[in-house]
Order: structure tokens, then sequence, then C-alpha cells
């Protein structure tokens, strides 16, 4: 525990005359780890330097090379545990030193001395570790000497920081001669130019743990005396003892504390110790600064539970460490105490997490005192200023626990936190809730328990009451689903099972477990004994085997099956059930103990399970399947065509034979079919697809068929029944029937018994009309009203739709189509269609296939006509199938409709039936069909980008857009000749070149055209397109071009705050074509003028940095943090030669009051600050009122500042929320994107006072995070 000078704060010493502000105190931690002696020193151990040997005196507070070989060696043999070597000699490594010496028969001095390094040297060597003789370069000293001295590493020197806890005084070592010595007392006495009021909390530390009571110092004689302390300092060995003290609050600033044993007789021990007295320690200075504030606060998180025995790392408590705006820490020692029931036995494993990262050594047990010491030493955990971190204490839970025992965690006063100020480099002594005086902060109550089990019945598989026929085997009977816990799964170790009912015990037999998931037997073969039957044995304890596991959360459903006895009391009823939750025995898996029965849960309900009934035989049910085919039209000829589906269901008493079954078969209702109505009837399974019986070839009322079809217990069976049409049948209408229980023949599989269906009869199917095939023609409304430029070839006209009728498909063989101009919609008179249209052809519209030969033309009549014969297009029945009517236009005048004009100008046959069909439908047209002369094309913007600062330094920027234009060609494809594009403000030395891309299919797009720029004054380029490389937009497509450039930068020809834009500036700044018409007549309409683009040398990029909290702890907070990059250059923020400025806007302030005052001050991490003035840009410690006030404006009025390229910086904003006291306060910040907002200099000029936030490229805005307080 000893205070040193911070080499950070060092350099500021020069700022005032005789007090050190800052320090830096390192507090020696000992550990709590057992370490449990072993053998010997044998191994070979490789150190890291191959020449290495030990050649120092190493003892406890050494560092450096030689403790980590040290370690290493300890670690290797078992004496020192811990993960890998520090290279810190702290009290783990002093207790491993006294084991290794222990064992080689060297006193426990814990000093690595020239006897222990022989011991070292010879292992590195490869020898075996025996005692050596002493060496004679350093001679051992006798063992007479006795006394005591200032130790040689006994605290330095140097300033200590106010309000510092358990500061390093002095350090005396203690030497024993050949006899032990008890030390009982000492007195410690402050001297120095200092008062008794400037320290308090005197303590003294032996080996890392504090002896004897805290001491104040007396104020007349300045001491303070230690009783009852009865230290050993064993014969020929030295021990040390520390005295530490707190500093005051407010000591006189440049006071000098020396603390120490003034003289002999301060010592009462069993001999006494000579030295040179006094024994004083170095003088430590009282600094003008003070540690800063730790709050430790208890969480909700965990919140009290159960947790289960057995169970590894568990969430115990959790502490918040949350540090003011003064300072930072770094936490050295944690100290928790168990003040539940639970015994050091049952905790294990024990460490500190930050969410879900392990922050400290883990402690393998708690101490006998039910405490655990975290040393942190090694990698304290840091809390920056401003900030807290959430500590949660976890631990295993020994298994086996079967007794509600409590775990409780708290941190019980200030001893048990030990922290140093980062700034201040003094020890804290922590408080609570906002600087309040710490009292014990304990966490949730955590009791230690076993999993929980319910059971309860399956009702997705559990069977309602059910008729079983006796003599069946495997009737499911109940089905209990086993659900586990969160917290741990289950083992079920006995079942026992109650039968209730009216029949016997010898009624069952072989009763069953199976698993419902995968159909394994768990148990079988079970009787019943009066009124139970047991499955499994439970025994006290673990049981290695059970009947099944339910894992953790998970569930087990279990059937329960049994065999009805063939002499079995028909009638009688029975059930299997769960009579209580002790009839249920399991263990924990992870417990592994017993689950207690107040743990088991049975949720089957008292006589819920169902009851089951014991029948003589079995039942079976026909009905009209609901997948039967309705009634529909069919024609003579149709082959396979099905007529009905018939359900038979078997009850669930026993399975059913169908052994035989008979089909009535009508040619219309309640009329018998004649021979010659029905031919090839036969009957299939519609699951398997076998067919039942024999197909009957020509039957006449009906039909029979015979088989052994088994329909097993509770389940259905569909039968399907599928016939020929004959060609001569003379029927208008058919229908199929099962028309009596009596033409089904069934027998029970297990009683033999007959069984007559039941159902209702007679089931009739649907009534089949017999019909014949129907085509629809119609003129579809797309395409739209269109018009097509002369000469366009391949365009679709028109499109006619083919609807066949549901009876059966047909195959169109002739199709005639008629023009008339437009309003001739009779299609009465006569065109000039027969000229003005060639290249006619029917396509397919969706195989796009030609299904036309000829002719290519119309016919000249009145109307013209064209008609389409010898096609072999077949429309399957019930589908509509378009057709495309496409051509080439041959005039430039002329509007024109095409269509069907009659009834049967579209002719076919049936597929089935080969009738002859006309088509119906009626006069049918398309939409207009316009003849032009050339096509158009429309200019508008494609999302040219928006304004945008550009940064071009001094060489320049390439690549950038300023326009995007979008082209879009109507009636034909156009092909573009030439572009002009025109520049409007900057300048023509702000470019080096201008290029266009075509940006259709992406962003970066490929160029087309040449690079050209702008010559002399002129504003205009010229892009010209060579013939064969026009750029062509096709006919109903949008293509985009985007104009992109090459910038100077400001050192060759840009200037800085130039805002160039360049534009397709009028409809004559193209040159195109029509691809079909052939004509430079095309109407072009639409401009584009691009967003100017405001160029600069630099410019910052700005970045909002996530919060470390957004809880608000009053006082002074950081509530926005930014990141500035440079782009371009440096980019500077003046004051002196520019008005540069950065404003925040206050976005949300306060919650339940009307006014706050709100000082705000931008700074960089760790302190410069550039400016504190609350409303405009003047130097100046201003507060907000947030009644007239909303905004913060920062003129860099204290620093001024520079980001240079390639160095970004990071700026804190923090308020004073001093006044945010309740909870559901809230404050955020934000920055806007006004010219207002943000200004700064670019390098270009001295004086340059760059606001061009209205332009995008800053990052702007911003939306800052919100802090409330909790």
């Amino acid at each position: 525990m000893e205070s040193i000078l911070s080499s950070r704060m060092k350099k500021g010493i020069s700022k005032i005359s005789s007090i050190v502000l800052t320090l830096t105190t390192t507090i020696w931690l000992s550990g709590l780890a057992a370490l449990m002696p072993v053998a010997v020193v044998h191994a070979v151990h490789t150190p890291a330097t191959e020449s290495f040997t030990f050649k120092k005196t190493l003892k406890f507070g050494s560092r450096g090379t030689d403790v980590t070989e040290l370690q290493q060696i300890l670690i290797d043999e078992g004496f020192l545990d811990i993960d890998e070597p520090t290279g810190y000699y702290g009290s783990l490594t002093r207790t491993a030193v006294m084991d290794l010496q222990e064992e080689n028969d060297l006193p426990r001095v814990g000093v690595v001395g020239p006897l222990t390094r022989a011991i070292l040297n010879d292992v590195l060597e490869g020898g075996t570790a025996t005692p050596a003789p002493a060496p004679t370069p350093t001679p051992t000293p006798t063992a007479t000497v006795l006394g005591v001295k200032v130790a040689s590493d006994t605290p330095a020197a140097g300033p200590v920081a106010k309000n510092s806890q358990d500061v390093s005084m002095t350090k005396l070592d203690f030497t024993a001669g050949d006899s032990d010595v008890t030390i009982s007392s000492l007195k410690v006495t402050r001297s120095g130019l200092s008062a008794d009021s400037d320290v308090s909390n005197v303590k003294l530390w032996w080996k890392g743990v504090q002896i004897g009571s805290t001491q104040a110092l007396s104020t007349t004689t300045h001491t303070a005396t230690f009783t009852g302390l009865n230290v050993v300092v064993a014969k020929n060995t030295t021990e040390s003892i520390l005295i530490s003290a707190t500093i005051a609050a407010s000591p006189t600033v440049g006071d000098t504390i020396v603390l120490g044993i003034a003289a002999q007789g301060d010592i009462t021990s069993t001999v006494a110790f000579s030295g040179t007295y006094p024994l004083n320690g170095n003088a430590k200075t009282t600094a003008g600064i003070s540690v800063g504030q730790l709050d430790v606060d208890k969480q909700t998180t965990p919140a009290a539970a159960t947790i289960l025995s057995g169970a590894t790392d568990q969430s115990i408590a959790a502490w918040k460490f949350a540090a003011n705006a003064t300072e930072g820490f770094k936490v050295q020692k944690v100290k928790i105490t168990n003040t539940g029931s639970a015994v050091p036995a049952d905790v294990s494993n024990l460490k500190l997490k930050i969410g879900a990262d392990v922050v400290s050594p883990t402690v393998t047990a708690l101490g006998a005192d039910q405490t655990v010491t975290f040393d942190l030493s090694a990698s304290p955990i840091a809390i920056t200023a401003g900030t807290n971190k959430i500590i949660t204490a976890y631990a295993d839970v020994a298994a086996g626990i079967n007794s509600a025992r409590t775990i409780i965690f708290e941190i019980t006063n200030v001893q048990d936190v030990m922290a140093t100020g980062d700034n201040s480099g003094g020890g804290v002594t922590i408080t609570q809730s906002s600087g309040t005086a710490y009292v014990k902060q304990t966490g949730a109550t955590m009791t230690i328990g076993q999993g929980t089990l319910t059971v309860a019945l399956d009702t997705a598989v559990n069977p309602s009451n059910k008729t079983y026929v006796k003599g069946t085997p495997g009737r499911l009977f109940s089905a209990f689903k086993f659900s586990a816990g969160s917290t741990e799964g289950a083992r079920i170790t006995e079942i026992t099972l109650t039968r209730v009912g009216s029949g016997t015990a010898t009624d069952l037999s072989n009763i069953t477990l199976v698993n419902n998931a995968t159909n394994a037997v768990i148990a079988t073969g079970g009787s019943i004994t009066g009124s139970t039957v047991k499955f499994g044995l439970n025994t006290i304890g673990y049981d290695a085997t059970g009947l099944f596991d339910v894992p953790v959360s998970g569930n087990v459903t279990v059937l329960v099956k049994a065999d009805i006895a063939s002499g079995a009391t028909a009638t009688a009823v029975d059930s299997l059930e769960i009579a209580a939750n002790t009839d249920i025995k399991a263990d924990g898996l992870t417990s592994k103990y017993d689950i207690a029965s107040g743990s088991i849960t049975d949720s089957t309900g008292s006589g819920s399970e169902a009851d089951h009934t014991i029948g003589a035989k079995g039942d079976l049910t026909a009905t009209l399947s609901a997948n039967a085919p309705a009634a529909a039209n069919i024609v003579k000829g149709a082959t396979g065509l099905k007529y009905a589906t018939f359900t038979l269901t078997a009850g669930d008493g026993e399975d059913v034979v169908v052994s035989g079954l008979t089909l009535t078969l009508q040619k219309s209702t309640g009329t018998a079919a004649g021979s010659g109505d029905f031919t090839n009837v036969k009957v299939v399974r519609s699951d398997n697809n076998v067919q039942y019986g024999s197909t009957v070839a020509s039957p006449t009322s009906s039909a029979s068929f015979s088989g052994n079809l088994v329909i097993p217990a509770g389940t259905a069976i569909d039968l399907q029944v599928y016939s020929d049409v004959p060609t001569g049948s003379a029927s208008t209408t058919s229908r199929v029937t099962i028309n009596a229980a009596g033409d089904l023949t069934l027998t029970g599989s297990s009683s033999s018994a007959s069984i007559t269906a039941g159902g209702t009869y007679a089931i009739n199917a649907n009534t089949m009309t017999v019909a014949s095939g129907t085509i629809v023609h119609a003129m579809l409304a797309t395409p739209p009203a269109s018009s097509y430029v002369i000469n366009a070839a391949g365009v679709t006209l028109a499109k006619l739709s083919l609807t066949a009728g549901t009876a059966e498909d047909v195959k169109v063989t002739t199709i005639k189509l008629t023009a008339a101009t437009s309003g001739d919609t009779g299609f009465v008179g006569a065109s000039t269609a027969q000229t003005d249209f060639a290249d006619l052809k029917l396509v397919d519209d969706s195989a796009g296939t030609n299904i036309s030969i000829s002719p290519s033309v119309f016919t000249d009549g009145t109307p013209d006509t064209i008609t389409y014969t010898g096609l072999e297009y077949t429309v399957p029945k019930g589908i509509q199938k378009i057709i495309r009517v496409v051509g080439t236009v041959k005039a430039s005048t002329g509007v024109y409709i095409i269509g069907v004009k009659a009834n049967g100008d579209v002719v076919g046959s049936g597929l089935t039936s080969g009738a002859s069909i006309s088509s119906t439908g009626g006069t049918v047209a398309s939409k207009n069909i316009t003849m032009t002369t050339a096509g158009s094309l429309a200019v508008a913007d494609g999302g040219s980008p928006v304004k945008t600062i550009v940064a071009v330094g001094t060489s320049g920027k390439t690549g950038v857009d300023f326009a995007r234009v979008k082209l879009t060609a109507t009636n034909e494809d156009i092909k573009i000749s030439k572009i002009v594009i025109t520049r409007s403000g900057g300048a023509n030395g702000d470019f080096s070149a201008v290029k266009l891309y075509d940006t259709t299919t992406s962003s970066t797009g490929t160029q087309i055209g040449s690079t050209i720029n702008f010559v002399g004054t002129a504003t205009t380029v010229d892009f010209n397109f060579n013939p064969g490389s026009e750029f062509v937009v096709t006919k109903d497509t949008d293509k985009y071009i985007t104009v992109r450039a090459d910038l100077n930068g400001t050192s060759t020809g840009a200037a800085s705050n130039d805002q160039p834009i360049l534009s397709l500036a009028a409809t004559t700044d193209i040159t195109a074509t029509g691809v079909a018409s052939g004509s430079s007549s095309i109407t072009i309409t639409g401009t584009v003028t691009g967003n100017a683009q405001a160029l600069v040398k630099a410019k910052p990029i700005i970045e909002k940095v996530a919060l470390s909290t957004l809880d608000i702890t009053p006082g002074v907070m950081t509530v926005f943090k930014l990141k500035i990059t440079a782009d371009g250059g440096d980019v500077k923020f003046l004051s002196s030669t520019a008005s540069n400025n950065m404003k925040f806007t206050i976005a949300q302030a306060g919650g339940t009051t009307t006014t706050r005052n709100i000082k705000i001050v931008l700074s960089t991490a760790p302190g410069t600050v550039y400016d504190q003035n609350a409303n405009s840009a003047t130097t100046g410690a201003g507060n907000i009122d947030f009644t007239t006030a909303g905004t913060a404006n920062f003129g860099f009025e204290e620093n001024e500042l520079t980001v240079f390229s390639g160095t970004p910086v990071t700026l804190d904003v923090q308020a004073d929320l001093t006044d945010y006291a309740t909870a559901g306060e809230s404050f955020r910040l934000d920055i806007n994107n006004a010219n207002t907002d943000l200004s700064y200099n670019d390098g270009s000029a001295t004086t340059s006072d760059i606001n061009l936030t209205s332009f995008l490229g800053y990052g702007l805005p911003i939306t800052g995070d919100t802090v409330t307080k909790k």
C-alpha cells in the first residue's frame, strides 16, 4: 500500500509552489486462494532465456523477469495456483515460496535468498532439489541476530491526496533469532510538520491481512496503540508489519506526515527487538487534490430466486460501481460475505463478471468465515470518470443439497472495496447512492432447491372414451405428458397407475408404457395387483438408471397401453390413472437427489382420464367422402372417370374386415342403369392406389366386388369408384350408390363376429351429366390502346383468349380474325388493313411459339379478314389459353381494331368425344391500334445527387456525380447521337474532365462517349456518338445517364467554396433518331438541372460516438460524444481570424419543472476545453435557462481546434445535470444541418469561414443519445 508519484501528473508540478496535485497509490493486496503443499521440486524447468540463472534476492513487492521465472517454476510444481506468471511478487507468491522452502527443509521466510536460489538454479539445470549448502558469496545471517529496522521497500516519500484511504506509510522488518518471538502490541507515533487531524484510521498489516483494530491518533500523545496482536516471528526468519492511514478530507495542504515506532519500549514482545530508534517511514505530503467519489450500490437483478443444487455459474448478486465526473478508479480488491444459511462447502468456484466477461481470478471456495476476497491487483477493474459498471458475483452450487439453504452475498463495509483514483492516485472510501455514507449492500436471497416436475394429460394424443373389443391387444388407455421445469431435467424412476372402473383386475393384461415420440417401449408386462400396477423402483438419493429422462424445460409423453382379455367382462368400463403426485417418483438430473413430492404436480385431474368400455364386437360406418367428385359435365367416350368416393370408418373396438361390396348403378335419379351405360367399373383405395376386387367390365344395374380389405380400428379408408362412359350410352345423367347396409359384408378381426355397417342409406354419389365440349372466344383489354410507328415489326397488336368448357379438351383447327377502322365495332365497313399490316401470325402467349403457318396479310373485303386453318392447338378443359396477334405496321396514319366478328369464327373438336365444336362469345374487338410517323423521348431527373460538399484537397478528386438523367422512349426505340452538357455556377477551372456513364443497371455504370472538358470560356461540352455507336433507348423502357466529373484541387485550379452545376439544359441539347421509323423528327420533352456541388479544400466528417452510460448521475457528465475526421486536408475551428462555430440544439430537457440550469463544456478527453459558454461564442461559464434558450453555440473561444488529416479527434460535450434528481427526467442534444449550425476553416485562407451545412457531406444532422435519470 505505497503511494508514488504518477508520472503523468509530475508534468504539472511547476504549476504550484509546494504541493504536488496528483498521485498514484499502489495497493498491495493479498489473495485468499488455498495453496496445498506438495512434494519437493523435481521437474526440469525450461526458462525463457537459455542462460538464465537466479542471482537476485526476491521478496514481497519485487517485480520483473526473475519473478516471472520463479512463478513459472512454482506453477509447474503445483505450489502456485494461478493461470500464468504475472511478474509481481505478491502474497500468493510469497506463500508458495514458503511452501517450497518447507518442503526442502529451509525456514519458511518467504524470501528468495541464496539457499532458495541454489535450489531453483539446480531445477533449471535439470537436477533434483535436495537441501543445498549455503553458497559462500553471500553468508547466511546467524540465528542469533534479533532486531527491527525500516524495510528497504518501505513506501517512498511523496504527495498524497486528500481523503485517500489506507495509504501505506511505513514498513518495518522484524527478525527473530534462535527462538520464536511473539509481538503482542505496538505503539505508532506521528511526527513531521503535520497535525493529528490530518490522518485517521491507522492500521497494521501482517502478510497482507489487517491485525489489531483500527485506531485514531491521540491528540495529546500523537500516538496510536495496538494491543492483542499476538503475531509470531518464527526463529531465524524475518516478517514485516506495514503501517497505513487514511488522509483526512480537509487536511492542511502541504503538511508532511511521518508514522513510525519512536522507541524500543513501544514494542511489546516476548523478546525485545534491538534497532536504531526512532524507526520512521518516509514523509507523505498532503496535496491539494482530493480523491473522487465511487458509489457501490446493490442491484435488483438478479432477483430473489431458487437456484438449483448442482447448478454451475449462477449469478448470485450484483453491484453498480459508479465513478463521478471527478476521476475514474481502478478497483483492486472486492470482498464479499455470505450472510445466508448456506455453509462454505455449498458454494464453489466464485468469480466476478461484467456482462459475460470474467474479470477476477476464480476462488475455489468460501472461507471458513463465509467470505471471499477477490485480489484484482494484477488486472484491476477500470471505472472511467462519469461512468459505471455492473459487477456480478457468480458461483457454483454443490449437488445433493435437499434442504432449503440460502445464499445471500453482500459487500459489508468500506474496507471490502479497495480502489485508487486515476488522477489523485488516492485510495477511495466508497459511498453509495450519489455520495451517501456507505451502509452494507446486500443482494437478494438465493434459495438452494431442486427442480420441478408436472404430469398432465397430453390432450393431443390422449384418447377419448372408446369401446375396445375383447381379445384385442395394445389398446391405448391414457397419454401422460411429463414436463420438467426450467432449472433442471428429471429422471423418472417409478410410476404407479391405478385401475378405476366396473371391470376386474383380470380384464387388462400386459400393461405397457411407450414413448410417444420414439415409439420405444419404456416398460411392459405390467399386471394389476389389487387395483394398481407399478413400473420402476425408486431409491433414496440419486438413481443411476430410471424409466426415462425428461430434459430441462422439455417434456416426454408416455402412452399407456393394455391388452383386453378374451374373457373380459363385456360392457365393463375401465380407466388407468395417476391417482396422486406421490405415485410419481423422480430424481433431479443436476441436483442428483430425489425431487420432493411437493415439487411434483399432478395436473391429470382426478377422473379425467378416458373411460373405456369393453365390447363384444366392433363397428364400421360408411359415408360419402368429403373428397368425392362434385357433380360435373362428362362426355361420351371418357375413360377412367371418377364417379364416387366412399369413406369406410372402423370404430375403436377392433379391426374390421370388408369381404364384399355391391354398388348400385343408375342412369338417372332412381332409375337403374342398363347394359352399355357403364363399362369397366372398378374400386381403388385412395391411400395406396391398390384396387379392391376385380374390374366389372359390362355391368347393368349393379357391380359387385369381393376381397379381404382390413380397416384398422379407429381409422378410415376411402374407396374410389371409376368407370368408362361408353360412346353408345343412352343416358343423359349417371350416378353410383351404396344402396343399403347389406351391400357391405363385414367381419370383426378379433371377435370374428359378423358386423352390420352403420350409416344413412342409400349413400348417393353426385350426379354426372352427359354433355358436349365447348369453346368461348374473347379479346383481352391488353395491349391497351397504343401507337406504333411505321415499319415497327413484331409488335403485339391484340390478344385473343380461348376458354374450353369442363367437359373435355378442345382441339382448335380454325381461327378467323377481322379488321376494321376504329369505331366500326360491328366489323361491317371496308378498310385498307390488307396493305397497312404485314407479317401477321398467331403466337401462344405462354410458350412464345408460333401456332400459325399462313396467311400473313388480311384479305381485301368488306370487312378485311384473315383465316388460319389446319391448326393443331389444344385448349385443356376448364382452361383459358391466350394467343397474341403479332405483325408489322406498314402505314404512318390510321386507327384500327382487330377481333372476332361472330360465333363460329373459331372451330375445333372435342378430344374425347370427337364432336365438332364452334366457338361462342359474339363480336369482340381489341383496343385501338394507332399508326404514327415517329416516336418520342422524355427527359426527366433520374435521381441527381443532392447538394453535397466535396473535399477536393490540393490535387483534386475524381468521379464526382453532378446529375442523373432519365430517358424514356415511346412508340419505338430511339438512338441518340449527341448530348450537350451545360455548366452554371463555379468556373471552368474547377474541372479537369467531364464524362457520361450509363447507370441503368448499376450506380458505377459504364462510360459512354469520350472524356472531354470545358475549353476556354465555353460553358458547354458536346458528347458525339458516331454512327453505329449511338446510345439507344429501347421502346417503353427507361435508360439512365449520369454526368460525372473529375475535379481540380485548390492548387490546380479549383476555388474553395465554388458551387458548380452541370445540366441538360434544353431539349435541343439532344440529337436523336427513331430506329424503326428512321425519322429524326423525334419529339423530345423535358430538361434536367443538377444540384450544386460545393467544392472545398477540406471538410470535417462528424460521427456520433455511443455514450458509455445513458443513466443520469446528477452533476457534470458527458451527454454527447462525437468524432471528427478531416477529409481532403487539415480542418480548423478558429476564433481569432475567423468566426467558426459548432451549435448544439437542446432537443429534450427536464420533465417535471420548467427551468434547468445547464452548463455545456466542449472538451477532448481527458481535458482540453475549447468553449464552455452556454448561449454565445464568448468565454465564460454561462447557464442555459430552458424557458429562454434552446441551443448551445460553441465558438472555440478558449482554445482553437485543428483536426489533422488522418488523425480523427474525439470530443466530449458535458452538461451540469445537478438539478436532474427526479426519476424520468431526461436530456438530449442534437446537431442540425442549417448554415448556422457549423462553420470551419479549410486552410484555403486564414479568414475563411465555411458554413455549408445546408449541403450534405458533414454527416449532419445527428440526433444525440437521450440520458435519463433512473
